[in-house]
């Protein structure tokens, strides 16, 4: 199996204690000689995407507090599709 990739981020400094990052990805897979034996697999996936953004802020350089939003949508090879989202939130200390 060769999955097909593509990705791509880009991280923006609004200022200089705001921050946001934001990435995508895409992934395709027809498995090859194993399409056969992977078929089989209600588990098994076609297409990947992926996106995330967030926005982070570190008021001095021992803290960050950030928000996270992460999506994902899923197409499996029997045809089967799946969204998901998930909201973070995350904190930094350092020592």
């Amino acid at each position: 199996m060769t999955p097909d990739t593509i990705n791509a981020a880009y991280q923006h400094h609004w200022n200089d204690v705001w921050r946001s990052n934001f990435v995508v990805s895409h992934m395709t897979s027809d498995y090859g000689s194993q399409r056969k034996t992977v078929k089989n697999n209600d588990n098994a996936f076609k297409k990947l995407n992926y996106a995330a953004w967030n926005i982070i802020w570190s008021p001095n350089k021992n803290v960050s507090i950030a928000f996270e939003n992460i999506l994902g949508h899923k197409k499996e090879l029997n045809g089967d599709t799946g969204n998901s989202t998930r909201f973070l939130l995350g904190t930094r200390v350092h020592f």
